[in-house]
């Protein structure tokens, strides 16, 4: 089952990133050549453009999950102490 996820996982990405680089082309092949005469791409060409955006402002930060919330950047104890209940607090002042 697990393997199951990781293949459909995988899928999904190579399905994303091939429709991400379909669009960079067919944008690029509409805007460049009209606006500032450029030549056409092909899907190898924006699937490199993609790849060189990514690398100049995306960095090689990877994925977060998400977690990039209020409590990003806290420490763990702060956190806790943060969802604490003022009763809590009151309690470990004391």
């Amino acid at each position: 089952m697990t393997t199951l996820w990781i293949l459909g996982g995988i899928a999904i990405g190579v399905i994303a990133v091939a429709a991400m680089s379909l669009a960079v082309m067919y944008l690029w092949n509409w805007l460049a050549p009209t606006v500032f005469k450029l030549p056409t791409i092909k899907f190898k060409h924006a699937l490199g453009l993609l790849v060189l955006s990514k690398l100049l402002f995306g960095g090689f930060g990877g994925w977060h999950g998400g977690h990039r919330g209020f409590h990003h950047g806290m420490k763990h104890e702060q956190c806790k102490e943060w969802k604490m209940n003022s009763d809590k607090k009151d309690s470990i002042i004391k």
